[in-house]
């Protein structure tokens, strides 16, 4: 059976085994354009028109329809199957295969593609990429740029093509292939130089080839940019990157995330993350809750606990890798100071649009999430409570109203997890459209029970071939009964405790080390001897620095890698300071 295959990848084109099909006219073209566009879907007359003439069609415009619907079937018929366009009231359907579509394919194989790079099959995903970008035109549905119908398709081909190149860059990153990955970002940094990904991995391929200046120039320009077109700083994340190529970082020189050189599976004073889920143990009831809250039906699901509670890793470490396994697109992000950047650049992650675009639309368009996700995303807000510390009140207002709205939405296939401060619990219900999607469906932290102790002891060290004595396993369950907030102590404590023996965690280490309630203590004096007077004086310029003073008491805050530079200290005093404390997991970073 002869075959047709069409063209949206540039100019509009059918090909059969006989060679090209002639397509007629303009307005005609644009009635095959809004077809394929549509493809294997009914289209009313009335939409078609609408498409192709806009709101101001001439009075003949339903018989010109019907006269350019015989001439296609009639120029399809001559090198293809028959029937391609059938009439189905109220209007026409175009019965092709997908893939039949070069943009369709592009579109299929970028998708599958970035699924599999995401889980690390690069066998899998990068050929999928690579024949993408060799079907691709760099000006898809070119015979229609005027035309609204074909605009918006046209741009999230562009956008998927950037996820794409992108996604290939990163591989070659990772890789050690720098030139590849300076080409590729560089391709999109020139048809869209305010998607941030691309600075970000162009940063770090020159910065690995030597050319430091060159890397921050690269920053320069992007900050320029962003500050020029859209009022805003590049994100906390580049801004971060920018301070570690400052401070000549280390871990900057290899792909490889910084992670325990030994292998030890606890996590001092750092929350565990999503690569921490094979180590992580004695949250799994609260994980279980939060997952039948979407089962139920639920939306919008809040984790809600005391400081220390453990929120942070039970949604990184526990729920997030749970719905990655049942196959959901997963986000992660906090507010900070700019909550709709933050939420652009998490559908940008997501494949939804390029961060720049999204974040315009969310500034002026408070319905536009709702009508956005059209596929599953769940998207995980960590430190909720940074949209009511942090952000202007009117971005704050924006973001809940765009994510209310959203969740509510029938049409929209987004969910939402968040992980809250206890003590703010009644500031989302300050929020009219807010606190109806909140209220519903939040789950309270409870202390972990002893078992849930018992797991998190034992289950760690046996998955790197440690034990535990059970002496020491009575003593840290009985020492954790009812103190709250003290996961995070725990945690060091069996840090310190495996850095100590090659053998196991035993009871006389946790006495030598001082137990939950003196460990830190310890660890931090130990620390501080070990430096001379200069360091000394500048571990209290630091800590001064990561403390908010407040009317009851003081709390602990996060200190930039900027404020730090700011400091009138030799710089590699102070990163040998960093590197100290850091090492003891007394300092965390990121």
């Amino acid at each position: 059976m002869s075959s047709v295959k069409f063209r949206l990848l540039g100019p509009l084109g059918v090909e059969s085994d006989n060679g090209s099909i002639d397509l007629g006219p303009p307005k005609q073209r644009s009635v095959l354009a809004v077809l394929l566009l549509n493809a294997n879907e009914i289209v009313p007359t009335d939409r078609i028109i609408d498409l192709v003439w806009g709101d101001d069609p001439p009075r003949t415009a339903e018989h010109s329809v019907q006269i350019y619907i015989s001439d296609l079937r009639k120029a399809l018929a001559s090198g293809g199957p028959p029937n391609l366009i059938e009439t189905r009231p109220p209007g026409y359907v175009l019965n092709t295969p997908p893939d039949t579509i070069d943009a369709r394919l592009f579109e299929r194989l970028v998708r599958e593609g970035l699924a599999a790079v995401r889980t690390g099959d690069l066998g899998k995903g990068r050929p999928m990429l690579i024949r993408a970008l060799d079907i691709w035109s760099p000006s898809p549905l070119s015979d229609f740029a005027y035309d609204e119908f074909a605009q918006g398709y046209a741009r999230s081909l562009s956008e998927l093509r950037a996820d794409a190149v992108e996604a290939l860059a990163s591989a070659h990153l990772d890789e050690g292939n720098l030139e590849a990955t300076r080409d590729l970002s560089r391709s999109i940094i020139e048809t869209d130089p305010l998607r941030e990904e691309p600075r970000r991995l162009m940063m770090l391929a020159l910065y690995r080839s030597g050319r430091q200046a060159e890397a921050l120039r690269e920053y320069g320009e992007y900050q320029r940019l962003v500050g020029e077109e859209l009022g805003i700083d590049p994100s906390p994340g580049l801004q971060d990157l920018e301070e570690r190529i400052l401070l000549q970082d280390p871990t900057l020189s290899t792909a490889e995330p910084d992670r325990v050189a030994d292998g030890n599976p606890y996590r001092g004073l750092r929350a565990f993350s999503e690569e921490d889920a094979a180590v992580y143990f004695g949250r799994e009831d609260l994980i279980d809750e939060v997952l039948d809250r979407f089962r139920e039906g639920h939306g919008f699901v809040s984790i809600v606990g005391p400081s220390g509670s453990g929120k942070s890793s039970a949604v990184q470490a526990g729920v997030m890798p749970a719905l990655r396994e049942a196959g959901e697109t997963v986000v992660l992000l906090q507010p900070g100071s700019r909550p709709l950047w933050e939420l652009a650049g998490a559908l940008d992650r997501a494949g939804l649009g390029s961060r720049a675009t999204l974040f315009r639309r969310f500034e002026n368009e408070p319905d536009s999430l709702a009508g956005l996700v059209e596929r599953p995303v769940v998207i995980v807000i960590d430190q909720f409570e940074e949209l009511f510390t942090l952000a202007e009140p009117d971005d704050a207002t924006r973001f809940g109203q765009l994510v209310a709205r959203a969740v509510r939405d029938p049409r929209c296939r987004l969910r939402v997890v968040t992980t809250l401060r206890a003590d703010y619990y009644d500031r989302p219900l300050s929020m009219p459209e807010l606190a109806g999607v909140f209220a519903d469906a939040a789950v309270s932290v409870k202390p972990m029970s002893a078992q849930g102790i018992e797991r998190a002891v034992v289950e760690p060290a046996r998955a790197v071939g440690r034990q535990v004595e059970p002496a020491l396993l009575a003593q840290i369950v009985a020492d954790m009964v009812d103190e709250p907030g003290a996961l995070p102590l725990l945690q060091y404590t069996l840090f310190e405790l495996f850095e100590l023996s090659e053998n196991g965690l035993t009871m006389e280490g946790y006495r030598e080390i001082g137990g939950i309630h003196g460990a830190l203590a310890q660890g931090a004096e130990e620390t501080l001897d070990e430096l001379d007077a200069e360091g000394k004086a500048i571990v209290e310029q630091l800590f001064m620095r990561m403390i908010r003073k407040g009317r009851a008491a003081a709390t602990s805050r996060p200190a930039t890698l900027r404020e730090l530079l700011d400091l009138e200290d030799d710089r590699i005093a102070l990163q040998g300071v960093l590197e100290a404390f850091g090492a003891r997991r007394l300092l965390t970073f990121g």
